[in-house]
């Protein structure tokens, strides 16, 4: 009835939210909000090895198919077959290509669920993290700065180390990052894994 009367002096919604008629009906619809959001989590977490049940066999198919479409190819160049047995091979290696970039997407995928970010990455103080890297313990440097670049067949240093800005230079292939993008490349990691690592 109240609620009636109030609408009823001509108040449109913005007016009554101003005058603080609807914060009662803010703070609900909050708290439904993170019962909604908990129950979403808890779905998550049930889903998850259902997903990992259906992820395992698919990823060993996918690579299996992509193998052999590479080996087939490989075999055809061998044997010198004709062009167009040649031309039939590579419509394979195209679709190849595709399933190789969704190969990728399920393996992250799988070690997203077997491996989940506890810690959020806005909680890491990364600058931190580089300003009180010792470089000596990631590469060996000679009297000048420079090491060997792993990233390509180095017969003499070329890989150069710039302590002023935190990032290395290969004069040789012409990579160039940080120390983070650096053990990344290297070592095949994530940035997670890399700051993990560091921290």
């Amino acid at each position: 009835m109240e609620q009636l009367d109030i609408f009823e002096q001509g108040f449109t919604p913005k007016e009554l939210d101003f005058l603080g008629y609807l914060d009662k009906y803010k703070e609900q619809y909050a708290q439904e909000e993170i019962k909604v959001r908990e129950v979403l989590k808890e779905w998550k977490k049930e889903m998850k090895p259902i997903r990992l049940a259906w992820l395992n066999p698919t990823i060993e198919e996918l690579e299996k198919e992509v193998r052999d479409a590479y080996l087939n190819d490989a075999q055809l160049r061998k044997e010198r077959k004709p062009y167009w047995m040649r031309m039939a091979i590579l419509e394979g290696l195209r679709d190849a290509f595709n399933k190789e970039i969704l190969l990728k997407r399920y393996i992250h995928e799988r070690i997203m669920i077997t491996n989940p970010i506890t810690e959020a990455p806005n909680k890491i103080d990364v600058k931190r993290v580089k300003e009180n890297l010792d470089i000596n313990l990631v590469i060996t440097l000679n009297k000048a700065g420079f090491t060997m670049c792993p990233f390509h067949t180095d017969k003499t240093p070329s890989l150069k180390w710039y302590p002023e800005t935190k990032q290395l230079h290969c004069f040789s292939c012409g990579w160039h990052g940080d120390v983070i993008a650096f053990i990344m490349k290297r070592d095949n990691l994530n940035f997670k894994e890399v700051i993990n690592k560091l921290k």
